[in-house]
């Protein structure tokens, strides 16, 4: 049967971080280096060691993981931590990409049920309505309000609730096979997007397919 709901993962998913590459390069770093500086960064932060430590829970807890993370960057541009975070890790300065409003709009003529499952240390909300998009989102679950992180089953259970359907009647959609991966575990159907080009639609037409 078709999904009746679909839940979105909020980063890489709808919505992009600006480029950390090119601020980088703004800061002095070579192109390739930033470049390949940021990857290091970004790939380091999604491994299961540093998704286990909480960053997600709190602002304070947030910020401070990341300026560690960040802090790679500082002996080829020193001060630049503090300046990638405000500029790239704050969710205000995230855009959506190309595809997720025209997804996200025919979702809701069709009536199926949209969420938004998080884990953030910031409301998603105030953006979401920024780019005129909460007027398509039935429920926005995220971590830090709950105390929980993806992937504990615990936080996808709560958003099927929040969006009054069951998990089997549920589509949830992100990228990352160790946080949202873990809705398989809570009894959804997990749809894994791969990364595309900057600027690229994101390949959200598929939800449209299965819904």
């Amino acid at each position: 049967m078709p999904f009746r709901a679909v839940l979105f993962d909020f980063g890489n998913t709808l919505f992009q971080a600006p480029d950390a590459a090119a601020l980088l390069a703004e800061e002095g770093v070579e192109q390739a280096l930033a470049e390949r500086l940021w990857q290091e960064i970004w790939d380091r932060a999604m491994t299961p060691e540093e998704l286990a430590k909480g960053r997600d829970l709190s602002e304070e807890a947030h910020r401070r993981h990341w300026m560690e993370l960040l802090s790679t960057a500082e002996p080829h541009a020193p001060g630049s931590a503090p300046r990638l975070y405000d500029a790239v890790m704050r969710v205000e300065s995230w855009m959506p990409y190309p595809d997720t409003a025209p997804v996200l709009a025919e979702l809701h003529r069709r009536r199926v049920a949209v969420g938004v499952l998080s884990n953030t240390a910031m409301p998603l909300h105030p953006v979401l309505a920024g780019h005129g998009l909460d007027r398509h989102v039935q429920a926005v679950v995220e971590s830090y309000t709950l105390g929980v992180e993806k992937p504990d089953r615990a936080l996808f259970e709560a958003a099927c609730q929040a969006l009054g359907f069951p998990p089997d009647q549920t589509l949830l959609v992100g990228d990352s096979h160790i946080a949202d991966g873990g809705g398989v575990l809570a009894g959804l159907t997990v749809l894994l997007l791969p990364q595309v080009p900057r600027g690229a639609e994101r390949g959200l037409g598929a939800v449209l397919g299965l819904t």
